[in-house]
């Protein structure tokens, strides 16, 4: 690949990616081409490869640091998309680079009005990954939110959402202005939106209990939709929130004891101890949860073996026999909150079957010697959830809020 130049790089990785290949021979020559050549990439090359290197996961340290010196260098030139989409990738990565991340926040904050709502839901979320709480930056990109809302796809409303309460902001105005859009699309909203507003809204305090009313009987309209780990998040959010509606709850078990074969060890105890939190004794789904476990030779980690004798001993039943040191019940984690690296799981799943950002690695063509204009893949639609549309994104096309 000697005769690569910046755009071949970043167009072939941005095909695999969105191909989901992860060929690495193919994979390793691109990122030693990428650093021969480093210093001749141009904003959108940067964006597309770091794009594409969170798409596969690819967590080369030699490559994102050079892209990430790049774009300090030259920030100031960039377009709201390419920090966005920039700083989406490395939230995805959990890759902190100081110095770029200062950088790319300190432009957002003095060209906020120049983000569409795509470049504003990308920037919370590359901060609630990374843990970059700068209040008056998210006070600046909520306050343009609000002018923008009725762009926001529920894709993004939901991870704007999930973005705040993680860094611990879902208050105020923010909140209010979530609030009322959700309402507003209640029934075109996904499944997956619905538990990422859920976990979303039991975080922000006692001015939640409305919208998680009237959220709980839109789950249980659709609870077959579920996968496990809404499930248990659900469980999770609506007991960590005090918050029970005995229906929802009992629809949340029948579809829980159907699908735990299927539960992730740590959907297990979080489904347990949101029965648990909230006092309810679940026979059918307790019996579930032991023979699940029976049936994985008690194998779990010690955090989980601790909530799973929790939730067991709080409901009067015996602790099954678990795998390693003896699990001992603990009051602690009834106060407990997700760790951080639980809550970026979350959101991951919650976002597995959807699109990469749109506008965000869009494959660049020479046409007679020119390139062109219009990226394939590189305009943004809003269909009806967000989704669907080329490689690189929805095509833009007529708006509706699903």
């Amino acid at each position: 690949m000697l005769d690569f130049n910046s755009q071949h790089c970043a167009n072939t990785v941005w095909a695999f990616a969105v191909l989901g290949i992860r060929n690495a021979p193919l994979l390793d020559a691109i990122a030693s081409a990428s650093l021969r050549i480093i210093n001749e990439f141009c904003a959108q090359d940067v964006s597309n490869i770091a794009w594409s290197f969170a798409k596969l996961s690819r967590r080369d340290t030699r490559v994102l640091e050079a892209l990430a010196a790049e774009v300090v260098r030259k920030v100031r030139t960039y377009a709201p998309q390419n920090l966005s989409i920039t700083a989406y990738a490395y939230g995805q990565l959990i890759i902190v680079e100081h110095a770029m991340m200062d950088g790319i926040l300190d432009q957002a904050w003095s060209r906020i009005s120049e983000f569409d709502a795509q470049g504003l839901s990308n920037l919370a979320q590359a901060m609630a990954k990374l843990g970059i709480r700068q209040e008056p930056v998210l006070r600046s990109l909520s306050a343009e939110a609000a002018g923008k809302m009725a762009d926001f796809t529920n894709q993004e409303l939901a991870m704007t959402a999930w973005s705040y309460a993680k860094l611990g902001l879902l208050e105020g105005e923010p909140l209010r202005m979530v609030v009322e859009e959700a309402r507003a699309r209640l029934q075109d909203l996904r499944h997956q939106d619905l538990s990422v507003l859920v976990w979303a809204f039991s975080r922000s305090g006692a001015h939640n209990r409305e919208v998680m009313d009237v959220l709980a009987w839109e789950v249980l309209d659709r609870i077959h939709q579920f996968i496990p780990q809404d499930l248990s998040m659900m469980a999770w959010s609506y007991a960590s929130a005090g918050i029970e509606n005995r229906q929802m709850m009992e629809a949340i078990s029948r579809e829980s004891v159907a699908k735990i074969a299927d539960f992730s060890m740590q959907d297990i105890a979080h489904v347990a101890w949101g029965f648990a939190k909230l006092g309810i004794l679940d026979e059918e789904l307790m019996a579930a949860i032991a023979a699940q476990l029976a049936g994985r030779g008690g194998k779990a980690e010690a955090q989980h073996r601790s909530i799973l004798a929790s939730a067991f001993t709080k409901l009067g039943l015996a602790v099954p026999q678990l795998a390693g040191a003896p699990a001992k019940p603990s009051a602690a984690c009834w106060t407990a909150e997700p760790d951080a690296a639980q809550a970026n799981r979350f959101a991951d799943g919650a976002q597995a079957d959807r699109p990469p950002p749109a506008k965000a690695a869009g494959e660049r063509v020479r046409l007679g010697g020119r390139r062109s204009e219009t990226p394939p893949g590189q305009g943004r639609g809003r269909g009806r959830s967000g989704g669907g549309g080329a490689a690189g994104g929805p095509l833009r096309g007529r708006r509706s809020k699903k």
